[in-house]
């Protein structure tokens, strides 16, 4: 019915996008988001749809296990909005972990902490959100780079037991994955 603005004549607002857009690949209504992505993203301002295309399509390439391809689509964004800033280092980071770019990871692991750690435009909670991923994932990598599963089922608790942790099912999953694969 419409109801994805306050009028008829006015655009979705790219919030709405990127939370319609991450509440599908948390529920894993996969092919549903492909057709939102198809038929909403003509509904965002002209100056936002080719690249909440181009982050939607790799958040669904990326739940498809098509990393490369979810790497490319990523690469056509620019970081001048702040809001792709964090979502693309956050899908990059988990892309380099599947794809076994450790230096990258690490590497980009380090870039994500400092811009955390300087920028004004993020609110605390989500600063810390983001934060904790980064030191959980940080220390993910690094059982994996390592391939040791020493400390899998501890961080897989830490992780469980923290509250305010970004992409968390994702680092819980591949801390079971880890232990598995490693046994």
């Amino acid at each position: 019915h419409s109801a994805y603005s306050p009028s008829e004549n006015e655009f979705m607002s790219v919030l709405l996008y990127r939370n319609i857009m991450n509440m599908a690949i948390s529920v894993q209504e996969f092919e549903w988001f492909k057709n939102f992505i198809d038929e909403y993203t003509d509904k965002l301002k002209p100056e936002f749809r080719e690249n909440m295309a181009n982050l939607a399509s790799a958040n669904l390439l990326f739940e498809q296990n098509n990393f490369e391809e979810a790497l490319e689509k990523l690469s056509k964004i620019p970081y001048d909005v702040f809001i792709y800033k964090v979502d693309i280092k956050n899908l990059m980071l988990r892309i380099y972990y599947e794809l076994d770019l450790y230096e990258a990871g690490f590497s980009m692991v380090n870039a994500f902490r400092n811009f955390l750690s300087v920028s004004d435009e993020i609110s605390e909670t989500f600063k810390i959100q983001h934060l904790n991923f980064v030191n959980f994932y940080n220390r993910l990598l690094k059982m994996k780079s390592e391939s040791s599963n020493q400390d899998a089922g501890f961080l897989q608790s830490e992780i469980s037991k923290k509250d305010s942790v970004a992409s968390k099912g994702w680092l819980i999953d591949k801390t079971k994955e880890l232990a598995l694969q490693m046994k």
